[in-house]
Order: structure tokens, then sequence, then C-alpha cells
């Protein structure tokens, strides 16, 4: 007799059940089916992760955003667009404090403050394209769900902060005063000391920079002002007094053979002063006043060592001058003598030696022209003083080899008493101050740097474009915030030399070409050679060009610069007329190519970002409101050049005022 059929194992009933009391066979079943989902859910997000980079080839994936602002779907060119408007903010921002009475400003161009575009470009274009597939299914999936956040790299200059703190700390501080004596018709008078609130500069350059890369468009400084005390109190000063009144009651005979005279304390009081020396006050004797006094005494005048300097042929060749040693009664000696009470003091005619000799010259190496750099200027406006001020007291400055150039040590504070006007500024409108044009110099100083082949150690173009320049390749300084350095990173030394006339300005530098060649190049594009004759605007790779646009201005004009021709006394209500013309915005780029022989050249990237300013329409006002239009029939778009003469900076730290301390 044949068996029955046994049943199939899934129809089986005595099949064990598992712990979760389902059936073996169905809780197998059920995981395949997962499984299977699972792997046609992973390949769906695969392909569209590949769709999604085919569709978005060449732009950013969705999703992406920088600084809560969507970047997602954009080009290249979007991309750079929307970033420098971003930039364009953060380097910009203003950064304003109150320190009691005193009103305290600064911006992101000042400070130095920089966004890498192509960084985040770079980072958004890649961001979701990771050549992982588990990464590329995740983000398509992460992007759905919220934005992939790019940081803004920022960075900001040091030095640049330490001065606008230094600066401000100045300025807030200016009612602390240390105890002091002066010299009144020959008598010491005593200066008391006098505390104030201020602040210190650590404090303030925390806080520039933690605004400096703050994502708020206005950030708000946290200075709290303290009690801050003088470092020289009225003890040191009432000491100092009480030695100058000994001093100043006896008679010094002085002799120089074969002359002998006798110094009263009254003309003696003429050259006491006093210094601050490791934090003490110090009675001291003006060396040059006190030399004064001699040489009149003595019907003749000594003569001081003098440095060896340098000739320039008309062949470009330099040749040292030689030193020549000084003659006369040792200054030192005397004053250490008067301040230690000695009333006979034997002064013979000393030499003196220079403090560069000719061997000092010789030893730089200075025999040949490195590079030159020529900028025009229309003839003769108040500017123009100003150049020339200016380059008469860089002429002639050596440096060294491994030393640093500064714009601002060599030619220093631009005041009247130093010989310069006042002319054409830009603080974020068009005014004037003293020394208005001396940036020109600093853009010619650059640029011989520049094709010199030096490393360039600060230097910050000017906010707006003056078509007087090369794109990017120029510089603006402000004392004593703004600052240009270069670095003498050659063998040699370096000579400073300028020329000028009524309409150029010519900075040379002399030294060692060492077998060095430097080009300007951008592709497609090389020029040079080291001396630059002149700018190819074909080097030049503009990245981006803001056209001007059209701004309402309500008459009348607080500034007088945005109604040059003084429309607004002529316009009739509402009626509108041009004003002053604005400036393009342009962000540019481009190279310096060093090479020495024998070496791999050296390519340096250098780019800068110029705003825009809008064109200024003028509203005729006579108590009616003007017309919401911003257009003026006829009105075009002008590449402008600036008001004539007129130089820009950027803002300085204010004082109470709410001026610049000194801006060119």
């Amino acid at each position: 007799m044949l068996d029955p059929p046994s049943p199939s194992k899934s129809a089986n009933p005595s099949s064990p059940p598992t712990r979760s009391g389902a059936p073996e066979w169905l809780l197998r079943s059920a995981q395949r089916r997962v499984t299977v989902i699972a792997l046609l859910v992973v390949n769906v997000l695969l392909f569209a992760a590949v769709v999604e980079r085919v569709v978005y080839d060449g732009e950013s994936l969705p999703a992406v955003s920088v600084n809560g602002i969507a970047l997602g779907a954009r080009s290249e060119t979007e991309l750079r667009a929307a970033l420098t408007a971003i930039a364009e903010r953060y380097e910009t921002r203003t950064f304003a404090a109150t320190v009691g009475t005193v009103a305290l400003q600064t911006n992101g161009v000042e400070l130095g403050v920089h966004v890498e575009i192509e960084t985040v470009i770079r980072t958004a274009r890649s961001s979701g394209r990771s050549g992982n597939p588990v990464n590329a299914i995740l983000g398509i999936v992460l992007r759905r769900m919220r934005d992939n956040e790019i940081a803004i790299p920022i960075t900001y200059n040091n030095a640049a902060i330490t001065a606008v703190a230094e600066s401000w700390k100045a300025a807030a501080n200016i009612n602390v005063r240390n105890a002091d004596v002066r010299f009144d018709r020959g008598h010491p008078t005593i200066v008391p000391p006098a505390a104030a609130n201020g602040i210190d500069a650590a404090t303030i350059v925390a806080e520039l920079k933690r605004v400096a890369i703050s994502p708020s468009d206005a950030p708000v400084l946290k200075l709290l002002d303290h009690r801050i005390n003088p470092t020289i109190g009225i003890d040191q000063a009432r000491r100092v007094a009480d030695r100058a009144d000994q001093i100043l009651a006896r008679r010094f005979t002085i002799t120089t053979a074969p002359k002998q005279f006798v110094l009263t304390g009254s003309r003696l009081a003429t050259a006491l002063v006093t210094k601050i020396q490791a934090g003490t006050l110090n009675l001291a004797i003006n060396p040059a006043k006190l030399r004064a006094l001699i040489d009149g005494a003595l019907d003749s005048k000594s003569s001081p060592p003098v440095d060896a300097t340098f000739r320039i042929a008309n062949d470009g060749t330099v040749a040292v001058v030689p030193s020549r040693v000084g003659k006369g009664p040792d200054l030192q000696h005397i004053s250490d003598s008067i301040l230690a009470g000695t009333t006979a003091i034997d002064a013979p005619l000393t030499t003196s030696k220079p403090v560069h000799d000719t061997a000092w010259a010789n030893s730089l190496g200075i025999h040949e022209l490195v590079s030159t750099f020529t900028t025009h200027h229309p003839c003769c406006p108040p500017r123009v003083t100003n150049i020339h001020a200016a380059a008469t007291i860089m002429n002639g400055a050596v440096i060294e080899a491994g030393e640093t150039f500064s714009f601002n040590d060599i030619v220093g504070a631009r005041t009247a008493e130093r010989g310069f006007v006042k002319a054409p500024v830009y603080y974020g409108e068009f005014t004037e101050d003293f020394g208005g044009g001396v940036s020109q110099l600093a853009t010619t100083t650059f640029n011989a740097a520049f094709w010199g082949g030096f490393a360039i150690v600060a230097h910050m173009p000017h906010t707006i474009y003056f078509d007087r320049y090369p794109q990017g390749r120029e510089a603006t300084v402000n004392y004593p915030v703004l600052d240009l350095k270069w670095r003498n990173d050659s063998k040699h030394g370096v000579l400073v030399h300028t020329y000028f006339s009524s309409s150029t300005i010519t900075v040379a530098l002399y030294g060692d070409r060492e077998g060095k060649t430097v080009r300007e190049t951008v592709p497609g594009c090389s020029v040079g050679p080291i001396v630059d004759t002149a700018h190819d605007p074909r080097c030049m790779h503009l990245l981006a060009t803001i056209p001007t646009t059209d701004a309402p201005l309500k008459c009348p004009a607080k500034n007088p610069t945005d109604d040059p021709g003084n429309k607004c006394a002529t316009l009739k209500a509402n009626e509108m007329a041009a004003g002053a013309l604005g400036h393009t915005g342009y962000a540019v780029e481009f190279f310096r190519t060093i090479t020495y022989p024998g070496r791999p050249a050296t390519v340096e990237r250098f780019s800068w970002r110029y705003q825009m300013l809008p064109n200024v329409i003028l509203i005729g006002a006579e108590g009616n409101p003007g017309p919401t239009t911003t257009t003026l029939p006829g009105a075009t778009t002008t590449t402008p050049t600036g008001p004539p003469g007129a130089q820009t900076t950027t803002t300085a730290s204010t004082a109470t005022t709410g001026k610049p301390t000194t801006t060119t």
C-alpha cells in the first residue's frame, strides 16, 4: 500500500514558530521583501543622485546656502555675483562704539577683512558631489530635509587691527594725563596728572577681531570703559622741577679752546626738556637746541658728521658719495655735566663719526636701476603740493637687505606744520583734509616694488576705482592706520629715489636685480619686463563688473561734491537733474610671476573688489516731496573717472568730532 504524499513545508503546521510567534518561513519571506524594497530604494536614490549631477552639471547642487542665503542650482558666474555681494557686506561694514563722549568708528576695509570668494565657490560647487555612493545617497536625502550650510572663510589683518586699537585708545584716553614739567620764561612749571575713564588696547583688539568675523550685518562692539590712572604722578614731576630749579640757578662756564663762555640758567631753560625712561620722568637737554646755544657763543658753527649718500648718473648707474666726520664740542659730555651740576666744563672740540659711513654705503651693493614706475596727474591742484611734499621726504630712503619699507613711517603725519595742505579725499564721501593726494605716491611706490619683485607685506587698493591707476595694482594710505609696506627680500640694499614734475610722479628703486625677471600674467597675456612703462589692460582678469545705478537725492545736497554745479539752486520742486557721477564697481585679479636664474618661478595672486557708487540724481525741493522714480529721462550709465583731483581712502578711526585722524 502506498504512503500518502507528505505536505509541503509552507503548509506544514508543525514548522517551529519564531520568538515573535510567526512561522519561520513567513519571517524569511518578509525579510526578502524588505531587502528587495531597500535595494530598490537605494538604487532609486543612487539613480536620482546621478540624474541630479547631470541636471546640475556646471552648477551648485540644490539646498546649498551661505550665511542663510540659498545658492543652490547656480552657475559659477551666478555664484560669484551672489558671493561678491555677500563679501562686500562683510568687508565694508562699519563698526562704531562710544566711550564716554568719544565716538569711535572704523570699517571692514580698514581692518583688512577679506572673504575668500573663490574658496566658497569651490566648496559650493563640490558640495554633495562625493565619489562615495553612500555619501551621494545620504546627500540627496539630507538636502531635502535641510540646507547644506557653507561657512564663510573670513580673515582680517592683525597689524591693521592693532593699529586701529592704538588709535582708539589714544582717542578715548585723551583726558588721561601724566604729570609733567614745562619750562616757561626760564622757570619750571608743574603740570599736574589727571585720571579719566578710558579703555585698554587689548580689549579693543579682542572686540575688533570678534566683530570682524561676526555674521551680523551690524555687530555691536562691547567696549566698557574704566578708570585709567596716569603712569607719572605728581611726586615725580616735583622731583624733576626741584632739580631743574637747582640747575637753572647756576652759571656754567664752558671752555672750548681758545674760547670760553658762560651759559646762564635763563638761556639754558630753552634747551631743557623732560622724557620718560623706563616709566620714570627725567630731566634732559635737547641736543639740537644745546648745539645752537654753543655755536652762537663760540661765534663759529661746528660741523656735524655727514652720512654717505648716493649719486645717480644719467645712465642709471649709482655711485657712493663719501661720508664726512664731524667736528665740534662733545654735546653729550656737556649735557651730562650740566645735569650732574658741574659748573666748570671743559669741552674741547672732538670728531664724531657719521651713523652711515662710506664703508656702510659700499657694503649695500647698490649700483643699478631695479625698477621704476610713473603715474600722471593734472597740473597744480593742492593735492600735487602734498604729493611733492611726501616725495621730497621719501627721497633718498635706504632699505637694507631684510628690512621693511613703511610708507607711514618714512613720510610721517600729514600736517600743516610739515608742509601738507588740504585737498580732496574720500571718507565714504568726498571731502577735504590735509595730505589728500598722497595715496598717488603710495600707488606709484607700490608699483615700483611690484615690478622690482620685492615682497609685498601690506597694502590696500582704494575702495572705489580711479582710472589714473591700474585696476587692483594700487594702494591707498592713511596715517597711522593704513600703510603700504614691502620687504627688501634681496641680498642687497635698495635706494628709493623720487622724481616729480608738474604732472608726473616717479618712484625708482636702485639696488641689484640679481638676475630676476618680473612679469604680470593672466591666461593669454604676459607683460614685463622689470621696468614697466605702461599697463596692458588685457592682463587684468576682470571677474565681475557692477554697473552704476541712479540714486535720488533731495535738494539741497549736504555734501557739495554731490552737486558740483550747484544745480539745486535752480531746480524747481520735483524737477530732476544729474548730480555727481558714480563709480562702476569691479572685481579684478592678476598674477605676478617672479623668476630667478636656475630656480622655479614664483606666482603670486592679487585680487580686489571696488565698490560701486551710484550716479546722484538731484531732485528739486520747495517743500514738496520728490518723485518716486530714480531714473532721469535720457540718463545713461557712464564709467566715471571721479571728481577732478579726488583721492580716495577708507574711513579711519574717529574721535569726538567724528572726523578721521589723518586720512589721505
